[in-house]
């Protein structure tokens, strides 16, 4: 789930003005389709998981990430929904960086995610974030009030808050998501049970 959507965020940095490959699109079909259908599967998984894997942990915090992840799953699609929205070039052009930043540490946060579930610094996440989309944010409101009306239409700037909008839900979510996996025993988790 977490590379998949770390694969997801990768896409995001694509140009808009190229045209992905054949494959590339498969690829991402693929791991939009993971993100979407794994909560739903790690559902019925921690619901049939045995007394003995579980560990210390209660099934509580387990359903508890699936939720999470469930969240998760809804607010990349949004992301990547919006993202599809008619932007202004000028906006575009004076974002790429920050929107870049923003988008390095969640891919960094994912890859984490991935392969270290239980070290998560979920309030490091939350601060790290929060300050990018705070800048985020001033950056928007200074480029909005810098541009004139002929070049950034009202219209560009409500898709800007709302993509800024879809970005912070990401955030949040992802966040949210840090928290609960690491209040699951995953050493014990990942024990061969034969």
């Amino acid at each position: 789930f977490f590379r998949s959507c770390q694969f997801l965020m990768s896409t995001s940095g694509w140009q808009r003005d190229r045209v992905p490959s054949q494959v590339q699109r498969w690829r991402k079909a693929f791991h939009l389709n993971e993100v979407t259908r794994s909560p739903q599967k790690l559902n019925s998984w921690a619901r049939a998981l045995p007394a003995a894997a579980v560990g210390d942990t209660t099934k509580v915090p387990i359903q508890d990430l699936v939720t999470s992840l469930q969240a998760l799953s809804y607010r990349m699609k949004t992301l990547l929904k919006v993202r599809t929205d008619d932007q202004s070039d000028i906006i575009v052009r004076e974002l790429r960086e920050d929107v870049r930043s923003w988008r390095s540490k969640v891919q960094e946060i994912f890859a984490r995610l991935a392969t270290e579930p239980e070290a998560a610094d979920y309030s490091r996440y939350r601060s790290r974030l929060d300050s990018t989309l705070e800048h985020l944010e001033a950056r928007i409101e200074e480029t909005l009030v810098h541009a004139d009306a002929q070049s950034v239409s009202a219209e560009h700037g409500e898709s800007m808050y709302r993509l800024l909008g879809a970005h912070r839900g990401v955030s949040e979510a992802l966040v949210e998501s840090a928290e609960q996996a690491a209040a699951i025993d995953w050493a014990h988790l990942r024990e061969s049970r034969f």
